[in-house]
Order: C-alpha cells, then structure tokens, then sequence
C-alpha cells in the first residue's frame, strides 16, 4: 500500500505543480462527463429492460457500428483537418459534401453486408437478419457513425469544436429518452435499441449538419461557377440560404475523389492501426461468446471503462500543454506518468470494492454473474497508461511515424489474444488474453518514456504538430472542448489533442 500512497502523493503534487495541465485534463473530463453520463444512462436503461441474451446482441450491435463506422469513415476526419485549411475558403463545401456522402455510402454498404454475414454465422447477431427492421436500423446507423467523423473534423476547420460535444450530447439524450418512455411499458427490444440508438444519432448529425451547411460557403457563387465572390446573405454565402448552390455536379465528384483519394487513404491506413483494436475487439468477442456473456461483457465493459477516463485525459493534457508551452519536458511527463498510475491504481481500489454495487445498477443478474469479470478487467486502467503515455510523447517529440507501427502490432496482439482467450475459455480468457497483450506493450513501452532522463528538449514550433490528428471513437469527444479557436492551426493542433492516444470506450456508445 506504500507504493500506492507513494503514487497518490505523485498525483496531488502534479495538481499542485502543473496547474494548467490539471485544467486541461479536467476539461478533457468535463466534456467527455456529459456523454459518458448519459452513456450509462441509455445501457442502465436497456439492461433493465432486456435479460443478458438480448442485451448481448444490443451490444455486439453497437459495437459493430463502430468498427463499420471507422472502415466507413475512409479518413475522412483527418483528411478535411488537412486539406480544408489548405484550399480556397468556398471551394470547401464541394469537398466536405462530397467527403460525407462518400462516408455515408460506404458505412452503409459495408454495414448491411456485415449484418447480413453476421447474422448468418453467429447466434448473438440472428435479429439482425435481412430484411428485419434490426437490419435496417443497424445499416442507417453505420451509414451514421461513419459521417459523423466527416462532420467532426469539418467542425474543428470552422472553429466551432464544440459540436462534437453538441452532437454526442442531443444524440445521447434522444437515446435514453426513447428507452425511458419505452421501459415502463415493457416494450424495450433490440428493435427499439437500435431504433433509438440511431435515431439518436441522426438528430445529432442533423444539428451537425446545419452547422456545416452555415458555416462552410457553397462552392457555387451566384454566378455558378467556384471561385467568385460569395457577397453575405446571397445563396451559397454563410448565411446559409439556396439550397440548389450547393448541388456538387457527378463530373465535380469524379474530379474531386480522383485528386483526393489517396491521400485520404493514407489516413485511413493510420486511424485503422491506431483505433482498430479498441473497434474491432468487442464486436469479434461478441462471435465467439454466448449472448448471454456478451450482454454481460457489455456491461463490464462500460464500467471498467469508467476508470480509464482520468488517466486518459491527463495523456490528452500532456500532450495538449506540451504544444502549447513549446517542447517535450521529460520532468512533466514523468509527473504525468506517476499521477496517472496513482489515480488508476485508486479506481481500481475502487473497482474491486464496489463492483457489485455498480453492477447492480444495470440489474441483479449482471452483478451476480459479472463481478468476477469487472475486478479482472479493471486491470486494464494502469496497464493502458503506459500506452497513452507513449503515444502522448511521441506526438509531443514530433515522432508520430513511430506511433504507426506500435499501434499496428499492439492492435494485432490485442485482438488476436482476446479471441484465442475466448475461443478457449469464453468470456474471461477474452480478458485476460487482452490483459496479456497490454501487459507486454506496457513492457515495451515503460524502459522508452521520459522519466528515463530528466532533461529537457524544445522540439519544433509552438502549437504545430507533425502530421493531422487521428478522430478517437465513440465516446470519447474531450479535447475539440478544450483547445479549439477560429483558425486553422488552432483548429488542427485541437485535433492533434483530441487524437492523441487511441479512442478509448469510455462510454460504449455514449
């Protein structure tokens, strides 16, 4: 317990040291508090409506939306944080209008075709079967979660971040509404879930949306053809009239995929290595476990994630006060690291010692049967410290490349070892196979960070990351709250700190 009270002091003297980080990190909180609050709200919801079974295959389908969302999304977030800045300022609807239908096509396509393999091969995802109504909500809410990064990175162009946190928050608080008049009339059902869920999320891209639409110019000026004045209050200007200006012609289309696509591939080759495995993991557990394990794991899974959000805004913080004050201090970091273990080691104190009480708040049967499974998974919190921590780093000595490959292997033994657990011993051999994985990034990871050397080193410009940001999952919108201003640099280096470690679930689906 020494060691503990050891990295609980670390903590209280980096509040007390490093003031302005400590008001990032509680900003990075606060934003994620909303959605993450209103998260619980929608699966505490769903699970006293559904038993396990159901509510295993609610899940799995969540999940899934957010790995066909990240395939969908084509790297289109990054993608339009680089290159909007980079063109004339009423060209940029033409490329952002024609970078969302893409997403929106593909999130559909590749989600109608997954529902209709799953469901097919796999018992926890039958109700998704073609041409069920799961079906089609599933696809329009893949088509969704895809878009929506699309939207999100246009947004930190336009130096309004904020909608991030607007969009999660209206969509979020569509879904609990929609299962709070439905639990007391006993109608909660997968098919209701993912009505709501998706629902949800079209009021929240909506709202997206009309701010896009008045805050990018059209491409077309009165006169019909780009690149002419754009005089305020006329159709196409920011005020947000005229419709028909905006119509992106099909030759316009093929010009712009053609010019674009390979650049916005690459970054859809990076947002893969980095967020694959926290997307892909809990829908591929989902194949290899019963419904009634996955509905648990649901569950467990949004708990555990609960005391991984402090240790991962403080990452986000380092990363975000290191830009501003212009170079990676080793000293900082190794205050952050410490600070992180100690406030991770304490929730997971917490964890173990109130874990039933906070499962019963899903319902009676998830904590008799996921106790066990949260004091395990829970061990996640101090391991993956050392990977927000690396990542925090790199990005802060302007060593992203390295990020890549790191992320590519680390994704790769997650989910490898989390499905051979499962196939061998279900849901907890999923765990501790994901456990193992992290244990040996953080031994790879641990001799490489700063607390090594107590030097300090000015890398590069204030504020100007290396390369653009990669959009973290669902569920996790912290940083565009904290760093966002008008312009473009601003808007770029609030992407760099809202990507600055791999989506973490802090809320599934929140």
């Amino acid at each position: 317990m020494s060691g503990v009270r050891r990295l609980g002091a670390a903590a209280v003297a980096l509040a007390r040291a490093e003031r302005r980080l400590a008001g990032i990190a509680g900003s990075v909180v606060g934003s994620n508090l909303v959605t993450s609050v209103l998260g619980l709200a929608f699966w505490m919801l769903a699970a006293r409506g559904l038993t396990p079974a159901p509510l295993g295959t609610l899940g799995a389908a969540a999940a899934a939306m957010g790995l066909i969302g990240l395939l969908g999304s084509m790297g289109m977030g990054p993608f339009l944080i680089s290159e909007l800045p980079r063109i004339p300022e009423r060209e940029r609807w033409e490329l952002f209008a024609v970078g969302t239908a893409v997403t929106l096509v593909v999130g559909a396509g590749l989600g109608g075709v997954f529902a209709v393999v799953a469901a097919a091969t796999g018992d926890t995802w039958a109700p998704l079967r073609f041409p069920g109504a799961s079906w089609w909500w599933f696809t329009v809410g893949c088509a969704l979660t895809a878009a929506s990064t699309a939207l999100d990175g246009a947004m930190l162009v336009v130096g309004n971040p904020a909608m991030q946190v607007w969009r999660n928050t209206v969509a979020s608080t569509w879904k609990v509404a929609a299962l709070g008049v439905a639990l007391p009339l006993s109608a909660v059902s997968v098919d209701l879930g993912l009505a709501a869920w998706t629902t949800g999320m079209l009021a929240g891209t909506a709202l997206a949306l009309r701010a896009a639409v008045r805050q990018l110019p059209s491409g077309k000026p009165p006169g019909g053809e780009p690149g002419g004045a754009l005089p305020v209050g006329e159709p196409g200007s920011r005020s947000g009239a005229g419709w028909r200006s905006r119509a992106v012609s099909p030759s316009r289309v093929v010009v712009l995929v053609r010019r674009h696509a390979a650049l916005a591939m690459g970054h859809h080759g990076v947002n893969l290595a980095l967020a694959a495995s926290s997307v892909a993991m809990p829908a591929l557990i989902a194949w290899v476990v019963s419904p009634e394990e996955n509905g648990v794991f649901t569950t467990v899974r949004l708990a555990a994630a609960q005391a991984c959000l402090v240790p991962y805004a403080l990452s986000m913080a380092l990363f975000a006060a290191s830009v501003g004050d212009g170079g990676y201090d080793a000293r900082r970091s190794r205050r952050v690291l410490l600070a992180a273990l100690g406030i991770s080691a304490g929730l997971y104190l917490a964890v173990f010692a109130f874990a039933r009480p906070v499962l019963l708040l899903f319902g009676a049967a998830y904590a008799d049967l996921g106790v066990g499974y949260l004091r395990v998974m829970a061990l996640a919190a101090p391991l993956l410290v050392f990977k927000d921590q690396f990542i925090a780093v790199s990005r802060v000595r302007r060593s992203v490349a390295s990020i890549v490959p790191f992320a590519a292997v680390s994704a790769v033994l997650e989910v490898s070892f989390a499905v051979g657990g499962a196939l061998r011993w279900q849901l907890m051999g999923a765990i501790c196979g994901w456990l193992l994985a992290l244990l040996l990034q953080a031994g790879y990871v641990a001799p490489r960070l700063a607390w090594r050397s107590p030097d300090r080193r000015r890398t590069g410009a204030p504020g100007v990351p290396e390369a653009p940001g990669v959009p973290e999952a669902p569920g996790a919108p912290g940083a565009p709250g904290v760093a966002g201003a008008p312009s473009a640099p601003a808007a770029a280096e609030a992407a760099e700190v809202f990507s600055a470690a791999p989506g973490r679930d802090v809320a599934v689906g929140g």
